[in-house]
Protein backbone atom coordinates (compact mmCIF):
# COMPACT_ATOMS: atom_id res chain seq x y z
CA UNK A 1 0.00 0.00 0.00
CA UNK A 2 1.23 3.56 -1.16
CA UNK A 3 0.26 6.97 -1.51
CA UNK A 4 1.17 8.58 -5.03
CA UNK A 5 -0.89 11.43 -6.78
CA UNK A 6 -0.18 12.23 -10.56
CA UNK A 7 2.39 14.55 -11.47
CA UNK A 8 -0.06 17.77 -12.11
CA UNK A 9 -1.97 16.37 -8.43
CA UNK A 10 -5.14 16.50 -10.82
CA UNK A 11 -6.06 13.34 -8.62
CA UNK A 12 -5.29 15.04 -5.30
CA UNK A 13 -8.22 16.41 -3.54
CA UNK A 14 -7.97 19.75 -1.86
CA UNK A 15 -10.40 19.84 0.64
CA UNK A 16 -7.90 18.93 4.01
CA UNK A 17 -5.23 20.71 5.09
CA UNK A 18 -2.89 17.84 4.87
CA UNK A 19 -3.64 17.61 1.20
CA UNK A 20 -3.15 20.83 0.92
CA UNK A 21 0.01 20.75 1.86
CA UNK A 22 0.98 17.57 0.01
CA UNK A 23 0.59 19.95 -3.39
CA UNK A 24 2.33 23.03 -1.88
CA UNK A 25 4.88 21.01 -1.18
CA UNK A 26 5.39 18.70 -4.33
CA UNK A 27 5.12 15.37 -2.30
CA UNK A 28 4.18 12.19 -3.11
CA UNK A 29 3.99 12.76 -6.96
CA UNK A 30 3.92 9.54 -9.07
CA UNK A 31 7.34 8.13 -9.99
CA UNK A 32 9.36 10.24 -8.07
CA UNK A 33 11.30 9.48 -4.58
CA UNK A 34 8.28 10.51 -2.01
CA UNK A 35 5.98 7.60 -3.38
CA UNK A 36 8.42 5.08 -3.50
CA UNK A 37 8.82 1.87 -1.54
CA UNK A 38 11.66 1.94 0.86
CA UNK A 39 14.18 -0.69 -0.66
CA UNK A 40 13.62 -3.43 2.30
CA UNK A 41 9.94 -2.86 1.59
CA UNK A 42 9.89 -3.18 -2.23
CA UNK A 43 7.36 -5.26 -3.47
CA UNK A 44 8.04 -8.86 -4.70
CA UNK A 45 7.84 -9.82 -8.63
CA UNK A 46 5.29 -12.40 -8.27
CA UNK A 47 1.72 -13.24 -8.77
CA UNK A 48 0.75 -13.62 -4.80
CA UNK A 49 1.89 -9.66 -4.46
CA UNK A 50 -0.27 -6.60 -4.88
CA UNK A 51 0.41 -3.20 -4.72
CA UNK A 52 -2.63 -0.83 -4.00
CA UNK A 53 -2.01 3.51 -4.52
CA UNK A 54 -4.45 5.69 -2.44
CA UNK A 55 -5.41 8.81 -2.88
CA UNK A 56 -7.19 9.49 0.37
CA UNK A 57 -6.67 9.13 4.13
CA UNK A 58 -7.86 5.17 4.36
CA UNK A 59 -6.39 2.87 2.29
CA UNK A 60 -10.02 1.47 1.32
CA UNK A 61 -11.43 4.94 0.19
CA UNK A 62 -11.41 4.72 -3.87
CA UNK A 63 -8.78 1.22 -3.61
CA UNK A 64 -9.44 -2.16 -4.99
CA UNK A 65 -8.41 -2.87 -1.24
CA UNK A 66 -11.36 -4.57 -0.08
CA UNK A 67 -11.92 -6.65 -3.15
CA UNK A 68 -8.71 -7.76 -3.02
CA UNK A 69 -8.69 -8.82 0.69
CA UNK A 70 -12.10 -10.35 -0.19
CA UNK A 71 -10.67 -12.38 -3.15
CA UNK A 72 -8.17 -13.79 -0.94
CA UNK A 73 -10.56 -14.24 1.91
CA UNK A 74 -8.20 -12.20 4.28
CA UNK A 75 -9.92 -11.98 7.48
CA UNK A 76 -7.01 -10.46 9.73
CA UNK A 77 -4.82 -7.17 8.78
CA UNK A 78 -1.61 -6.04 10.40
CA UNK A 79 -1.02 -2.24 9.85
CA UNK A 80 2.28 -0.27 9.92
CA UNK A 81 2.76 3.14 8.34
CA UNK A 82 3.15 6.48 8.09
CA UNK A 83 0.84 9.05 10.11
CA UNK A 84 -0.27 6.93 12.72
CA UNK A 85 -2.59 9.21 14.00
CA UNK A 86 -4.13 9.90 10.21
CA UNK A 87 -3.47 7.08 7.43
CA UNK A 88 -3.21 4.39 10.18
CA UNK A 89 -5.73 5.56 12.14
CA UNK A 90 -8.58 5.92 9.38
CA UNK A 91 -7.41 2.47 7.71
CA UNK A 92 -7.71 0.49 11.15
CA UNK A 93 -10.90 2.01 11.47
CA UNK A 94 -12.71 1.56 8.69
CA UNK A 95 -11.30 -1.98 8.44
CA UNK A 96 -12.95 -2.64 11.56
CA UNK A 97 -16.26 -1.29 10.73
CA UNK A 98 -15.81 -3.46 8.03
CA UNK A 99 -15.54 -6.90 9.76
CA UNK A 100 -11.61 -7.40 9.84
CA UNK A 101 -9.83 -8.27 13.09
CA UNK A 102 -6.70 -5.67 13.15
CA UNK A 103 -3.34 -6.05 14.65
CA UNK A 104 -1.30 -2.42 15.16
CA UNK A 105 2.37 -3.34 14.89
CA UNK A 106 2.97 0.23 16.92
CA UNK A 107 6.81 -0.01 15.59
CA UNK A 108 6.24 -0.11 12.50
CA UNK A 109 3.99 3.11 12.59
CA UNK A 110 5.54 6.86 12.94
CA UNK A 111 3.24 10.07 13.03
CA UNK A 112 4.89 14.03 13.15
CA UNK A 113 5.05 13.73 17.14
CA UNK A 114 5.82 10.60 19.63
CA UNK A 115 2.68 12.42 21.47
CA UNK A 116 0.55 11.91 18.28
CA UNK A 117 1.38 8.64 17.84
CA UNK A 118 0.99 7.50 21.34
CA UNK A 119 -2.52 9.16 21.32
CA UNK A 120 -3.87 7.30 17.98
CA UNK A 121 -2.20 4.05 19.66
CA UNK A 122 -4.24 4.33 22.76
CA UNK A 123 -7.59 4.65 20.84
CA UNK A 124 -7.15 2.51 18.53
CA UNK A 125 -6.12 0.02 21.24
CA UNK A 126 -10.42 -0.07 22.16
CA UNK A 127 -10.81 -1.16 18.28
CA UNK A 128 -7.37 -3.68 17.22
CA UNK A 129 -4.94 -5.32 18.83
CA UNK A 130 -1.61 -3.32 19.24
CA UNK A 131 1.90 -5.08 19.12
CA UNK A 132 5.07 -4.77 18.12
CA UNK A 133 6.69 -6.87 14.66
CA UNK A 134 8.62 -8.94 16.77
CA UNK A 135 5.08 -10.55 18.14
CA UNK A 136 3.44 -10.19 14.95
CA UNK A 137 6.16 -12.32 12.95
CA UNK A 138 6.17 -14.71 15.52
CA UNK A 139 2.65 -14.78 16.21
CA UNK A 140 1.82 -15.56 12.02
CA UNK A 141 5.07 -17.88 11.39
CA UNK A 142 4.51 -20.32 9.18
CA UNK A 143 1.21 -19.17 8.05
Amino acid sequence: MRIAFRPDYADCPRNTPIFRKTVELGAVKEGEWGSEFMVPFQPLANENEFVVTHQRISAFAGTCLENLLRMLDVRHLVVGGVATHSVVEHTVREATDKGYDVTIAADACAAGSAEFHDAALRSLAFIAEVSDVEAVAARFAGN
